[in-house]
């Protein structure tokens, strides 16, 4: 007979071979012998060799399994796939980090028998956090607010890391959830409209190894899924980022074509073409470090990448070009033409490149 998994933990990984041991070990001291268990390490093919560690576990322990992903990277992404692999009845999330505290997780299960939703909160009686600039608590305090204003959500720590799903509830949004950033609580918080929701007091721990999560990138990330959160998927604001981007490629344009063909006197033609240069070498790395930052490009594949952006753009300039001579032809007016010309471009580099220069399959 089959016994039933009553909690699968699920620990979403990126070159975390420092900690990644000493979490596994204190995971299964505190469960063991309390309930029948998993523990998922969903590793993003980690270059300190993450995976490794864990695999050798697994061959130790058949209740440690490794999902390792490869050419997939993102920590919301990992812990959806985690979720859709794990075999319990109910799944926890906590990071690797050490700065969760495992500790609490018999208390988060026993909890989960009346609420669908328990979350790990440093913002409840018994919560706390160790050791944060006054820098840290701020972009906290500032990001929960806005959670708040922008969810309109009951938790006190709707910024955690740290929570535990039934299964039933993760089934019933599964298809809706848009594993897009690092704070998938958000996400499962807006798509189920839960009621049945429980928070637990733990302290937070300083991070004992490993680079923290936080990053310009993330934050950006972080507003703009509020917003898309807030305002549903009529448009992806991550094409609106890629948009946005665009404008910035324009400054860039418009700046070096005025810098080197009036102030330094060189041909027009040499300085339009310089410009162009510019401001897509401008846009490729302002999206692939932003807007495609859960997929950013490096190493050699980031000037691969580079290559086919360029030629996708130089194919989205050809149209531009093309339709803006045709409006015009017809009687259309230049610079109204030529707006509908970026417009479509802006679609077709933006429907293309994610799919061949990011391996991305969103839709606008």
């Amino acid at each position: 007979m089959i016994m039933q998994i009553e909690l699968s933990v699920i620990i979403p990984t990126y070159n975390e071979k420092s900690n990644i041991s000493v979490i596994l070990d204190r995971i299964v001291q505190t469960l063991e012998g309390k309930l029948t268990f998993e523990i998922l390490v969903v590793d993003d093919d980690s270059p300190d060799q993450t995976w490794a560690v864990v695999k050798q576990r697994g061959q130790l322990d058949p209740r440690i399994r490794l999902l390792r992903r490869i050419g997939r990277r993102g920590l919301s992404s990992a812990v959806v796939e985690g979720f859709s692999s794990a075999q319990g009845k109910t799944m926890a999330v906590i990071d690797a980090d050490l700065q969760h505290d495992e500790r609490i997780l018999p208390e988060m299960y026993a909890a989960s028998q009346e609420a669908n939703l328990v979350v790990g909160s440093r913002k409840v009686e018994g919560g706390s956090i160790e050791n944060w600039s006054w820098l840290r608590r701020g972009v906290s305090n500032i990001a929960t607010m806005l959670a708040k204003i922008f969810l309109v959500t009951p938790l006190k720590d709707p910024m955690s890391g740290f929570f535990l799903i039934r299964r039933e509830l993760f089934t019933r949004i599964e298809s809706e959830i848009n594993p897009r950033g690092f704070k998938i609580l958000l996400e499962i918080l807006h798509r189920s409209k839960e009621k049945k929701i429980k928070e637990i007091g733990y302290t937070f721990r300083p991070r004992v190894a490993g680079v923290s999560k936080l990053s310009t990138s993330t934050i950006f990330d972080f507003l703009f899924s509020l917003l898309e959160l807030r305002l549903g998927r009529v448009v992806s604001l991550r094409f609106l980022s890629y948009a946005a981007v665009g404008v910035t490629g324009v400054g860039v344009n418009l700046a070096t074509l005025w810098g080197l063909h009036e102030e330094l006197h060189l041909s027009e033609s040499f300085s339009l073409a310089i410009a162009i240069f510019l401001s897509m070498v401008s846009n490729f790395f302002l999206n692939n470090y932003y807007t495609f930052h859960d997929y950013a490009l490096r190493e050699k594949a980031l000037w691969i990448g580079f290559l086919q952006f360029l030629l996708v753009c130089s194919v989205g300039a050809l149209i531009n070009y093309a339709l803006t001579q045709f409006c015009v032809s017809h009687g259309g007016n230049l610079y109204a033409s030529d707006l509908l010309g970026i417009s479509v471009a802006t679609v077709w580099n933006y429907l293309v490149n994610q799919r061949v220069t990011w391996g991305r399959s969103d839709y606008l």
